[in-house]
């Protein structure tokens, strides 16, 4: 039997398989080989698609010692760039756990500590670690983030407080996967496009001296 997630009832069910396509490693991002299969929730039957892989080690009739299958399709697992800051990816992956076990209110809060990480890691020699609202305000003034970045960012930040008080607010799904996307949104825009960016310019520079 099949194990994966279903995305839309979360049951993790065995189910039959009905295809699957083995896949030869593609190229330096896809190293190892792969198995691909589709299958259908036996509690819904909405139609799912999950990727095993094999890092070289076999079971004792040789065959290989497939890892556990990952849904990819709908709804991919979360995937986060790696120049993204651990600290930071530690704390979406939180936000997003939690979202998946509907504790949406910590889910934000986890949000929040996200965008409050990104200002204690671009400045690590301040004397008291900055807090959310000053972060923010920081990597205004330093131009890491533009006008429209820090207005979102207030927005969130006032979310966030109340998710981490007593307020007596309390969220809906929809409200934490809204924060979770766009904390997520201006953790990319900082570590990852940014150097996406400064490389393509690098290269165009390189291109213009040849």
């Amino acid at each position: 039997m099949y194990l994966i997630e279903c995305y839309r009832c979360e049951a993790v069910m065995g189910t039959e398989v009905s295809g699957e396509v083995l896949s030869e490693p593609l190229d330096e991002e896809i190293p190892v080989p792969a198995k691909v299969t589709l299958v259908a929730c036996p509690k819904c039957g909405v139609a799912l698609v999950g990727v095993e892989e094999s890092y070289g080690e076999c079971k004792e009739d040789g065959t290989p010692d497939w890892a556990e299958p990952v849904r990819v399709w709908p709804e991919p697992p979360l995937l986060l760039d790696l120049r993204i800051p651990r600290d930071v990816r530690m704390s979406l992956m939180e936000a997003h756990k939690c979202l998946k076990c509907k504790a949406y209110t910590a889910s934000v809060g986890m949000s929040g500590r996200a965008l409050e990480a990104i200002g204690r890691h671009l400045n690590p020699n301040e004397t008291k670690p900055l807090m959310l609202g000053a972060g923010l305000q920081k990597l205004y003034a330093d131009k890491v983030i533009d006008a429209r970045l820090y207005e979102w960012g207030k927005a969130l930040a006032q979310t966030r407080n109340l998710a981490a008080h007593a307020s007596g607010t309390h969220f809906r799904r929809e409200d934490a996967e809204d924060v979770f996307r766009f904390s997520t949104n201006i953790c990319e825009y900082i570590f990852v496009l940014s150097a996406q960016f400064e490389e393509f310019m690098e290269r165009r520079k390189k291109g213009v001296q040849q």
